[in-house]
């Protein structure tokens, strides 16, 4: 039906430009932000997408339980099936975070943005503001307090009503200002 491609292709433009506002209003913060999430080389099928969503979904459980080489495994796997799946994506920019290999996390949370865009995931915002945020903590970590500082400004500015980190993320902005 020509009115169910219309609504398709109209709510895909809104997911570009989205992820298109977040990337230059990062610009404009003097703020490096990649657009790049691998492109799939083919179509990603519905059965690979879920596929993917069950073992990043699993992913994150062994992550819980400790077991991080058993989540970095499966993780991995989800972005083969598919290569856009942010959730993925943004588990293993934790994952790196928590290894101590931040420039690894950086490279990895700065791909979100764009790969929510291509999955056209319903929690884009979220998992964005969730990147910057913790691309904010690895500044931190890296003794980087004005890179931390920008990173908490662009995720509270990307950040959606009721996000779980924002009255930390606003703690630590306040902690970093009095410096």
């Amino acid at each position: 039906r020509d009115a169910d491609r219309l609504a398709r292709f109209e709510r895909e433009a809104r997911t570009v430009a989205a992820a298109y506002s977040i990337i230059v209003s990062a610009a404009a913060n003097g703020i490096g932000v990649s657009a790049a999430a691998p492109a799939p080389e083919k179509p990603v099928s519905r059965k690979a997408r879920a596929d993917s969503k069950k073992l990043s979904d699993g992913a994150v459980e062994k992550m819980l339980s400790g077991d991080s080489s058993a989540a970095e495994r499966m993780l991995c796997a989800a972005r083969e099936l598919n290569p856009a799946n942010a959730e993925a994506l943004l588990s293993l920019c934790s994952l790196a975070f928590s290894k101590g290999e931040f420039t690894k996390a950086l490279d990895i949370c700065g791909a979100v943005a764009g790969a929510a865009a291509l999955d056209r995931h319903p929690a884009r915002q979220t998992m964005v503001a969730e990147a910057l945020y913790m691309k904010a903590h690895v500044f931190l970590k890296l003794g980087k307090p004005r890179e931390a500082e920008k990173y908490f400004r662009l995720a509270l500015g990307t950040a959606p009503k009721g996000w779980s980190n924002l009255a930390r993320a606003e703690t630590e902005l306040a902690r970093l200002k009095a410096r």
